[in-house]
């Protein structure tokens, strides 16, 4: 059993021995826990299987305690009830039924499942079921036919999934060769495939949900998806919503962990990619469409790929975008993410790929995932709070969507291993339980105004990046520019400088934002411009004004006073950063 008593810290991994209990399937083990009132504990086979609860862990108070199959009680399970209050020394009696795992009581040891052994599945496609084979698992079991996921064992259909064993990543049998083991990859060009998918998919969009994240786009050819899937996704949410189903937001991930504008020199890998429609004609059947528009593409190179001006002012002023070209796909911007070490270095990089995307302000942006940190790194970001804060104040006011993976706003599980698979405790990992964090109610009096807040959430809504984030979110809410503007780095020097507008209808909002360093904007509109940071005010006749931020993470956002559309002036209260 690994355990923590309350606030208290946790045991060494794999955790302490517990012994048998006096009924069968159970074993035992008493904790002191001092001056704790419980404790959180999870528990493991010592061979590296863990029970964590899905990830939550198991929330146990002191005296007779009990997990089984996923349930906590009290009492002892081999005597008669309930067991006693705590005593004075402040135990907690643990026990743990080992049976719903197949895990022996007394050696806590895992044992190899029977599934292997019963009536084999009416059905069954896979051949030899359940005869052993002559491998063993890294722990001494017989592994048996049928028992792990194979492309030819007749497991999977040949007629819907692909019979392709592992394939390379930035090759052409990525997208029809299995690329995890544990992966089954379906056949998206068969009919009988893509019709269950639709199915499946328009049920979520009947569920009322705004948008997909698909993970990974790259793994379906990009013709199959201009021919199948976005335009089915479209015409499904348009049908049930009307209008506004229109704005449906759909996302690709793909997994370009390089640095540069293009995968390895491969468009057909790259994320800015899937942004775009087929610009030719292939065979009608998908199979050979895939194949065609592969080496078509691939042949064309990067040099010859499309170009955009959708996410770029004309000088000062806002266009109309041009979607004509658009698959309606839109992407993570992986190549921000990948050079997220530094703030400075994620904004050059996003502003050289922004032409070869179809509209780059739409792109997701991120600094670390559930998957990776910048650079591919494989613990969650621990580049500081200051550096936080920069890349923060970056993505909320830069082209793009920002979004923060959950916890960063406190720097949770900071510098830890992002995944482990089963070799340690979900806790312990960037992946851990964040709710705790959350326990408590809050009363919201404004957009990002806390008026009052009980419990562990309000200790973590007094966390510097929370009140950094929900400052920026304030900002971003009563700018429009930061929402949905084009940007342009014309006239401006410095660092991370840059202006934005967007224009809709009766909204014209303009603004010229810094961060961290100093920046001089020439050739801009005359006027009255408000700094929603500070409030300071600056009347510009020449062309030219100059934002001096001063310190890492602040920033300046100076908004053009425009007929109809007053800059809002000072928004928010000073934090740690934006003052």
């Amino acid at each position: 059993m690994h355990y923590q008593p309350r606030n208290g810290p946790w045991t060494a991994v794999p955790g302490e021995r517990m012994e048998p209990a006096a009924c069968a399937g159970w074993v035992r083990k008493t904790v002191s826990l001092g001056e704790a009132t419980g404790l959180v504990a999870v528990f493991n086979n010592g061979s590296g299987t863990w029970d964590n609860n899905n990830g939550r862990n198991y929330s146990l108070g002191t005296g007779d305690v009990t997990v089984a199959a996923g349930l906590t009680g009290v009492g002892d399970p081999c005597g008669s009830g309930p067991g006693p209050d705590p005593d004075p020394t402040n135990n907690a009696e643990v026990y743990y039924f080992t049976k719903t795992r197949n895990w022996t009581a007394t050696r806590i040891h895992y044992q190899n499942g029977d599934l292997w052994s019963t009536t084999e599945p009416t059905g069954n496609t896979c051949v030899d079921w359940g005869k052993p084979t002559g491998h063993t698992s890294p722990e001494g079991y017989r592994i048996y036919s049928c028992q792990w996921p194979s492309p030819t064992s007749g497991m999977f259909p040949a007629q819907l999934y692909h019979r392709c064993w592992i394939g390379n990543w930035e090759g052409e049998d990525s997208r029809s060769c299995w690329l995890h083991e544990d992966l089954a990859d379906f056949d998206t060009e068969n009919p009988i495939v893509q019709k269950y998918l639709i199915d499946a998919y328009n049920r979520f969009i009947d569920m009322g949900v705004d948008g997909f994240r698909v993970d990974t786009a790259v793994h379906i050819p990009r013709v199959t998806w201009n021919r199948r899937f976005l335009p089915a996704i479209q015409q499904h949410a348009t049908a049930k919503f009307g209008e506004k189903g229109r704005d449906f937001f759909v996302f690709g991930e793909v997994a370009a962990f390089v640095n540069d504008k293009w995968n390895r020199g491969s468009v057909n890998h790259s994320a800015q990619f899937f942004t775009w429609k087929e610009r030719r004609e292939y065979s009608a059947d998908d199979a050979t469409a895939s194949l065609e528009q592969y080496a078509y593409e691939q042949g064309m190179g990067t040099g010859g790929q499309p170009t955009s001006r959708n996410a770029f002012l004309d000088g000062n002023a806002y266009h109309a975008p041009d979607h004509s070209k658009s698959s309606g796909m839109n992407i993570i911007d992986m190549r921000m993410h990948m050079n997220f070490g530094d703030a400075n270095n994620a904004f050059w990089n996003a502003k050289d790929s922004d032409d070869s995307t179809n509209d780059a302000t739409y792109n997701v942006t991120y600094v670390d995932s559930h998957d990776f940190g910048p650079n591919k790194s494989s613990v969650r970001y621990a580049g500081g709070t200051d550096a936080w804060a920069e890349n923060m104040s970056l993505m909320w006011t830069f082209r793009g969507i920002p979004t923060l993976y959950y916890g960063s706003e406190v720097e949770f599980q900071a510098g830890k291993p992002i995944d482990c698979g089963p070799t340690c405790p979900l806790a312990t990992t960037g992946r851990a339980y964040f709710g705790d964090h959350l326990a408590g109610s809050v009363t919201a009096s404004d957009y990002g105004v806390v008026s009052s807040a009980s419990g562990a959430v309000a200790t973590t809504l007094q966390k510097p990046l929370v009140k950094h984030v929900q400052r920026l979110n304030q900002i971003r809410r009563a700018v429009p520019a930061l929402q949905k503007g084009q940007y342009s780095t014309d006239g401006v020097s410095g660092g991370m400088a840059f202006k934005r507008r967007y224009t809709s209808g009766s909204v014209d909002s303009f603004a010229l934002v810094a961060i961290s360093g100093s920046a001089t904007f020439t050739g801009v509109p005359n006027g009255t411009y408000r700094d929603a940071v500070t409030g300071d005010t600056r009347v510009v006749t020449g062309g030219t004004l100059t934002a001096n931020p001063g310190g890492q993470g602040n920033a300046r956002v100076y908004v053009l006073d425009l007929p109809g559309n007053p800059a809002p002036g000072k928004v928010g209260v000073d934090g740690p950063y934006l003052k």
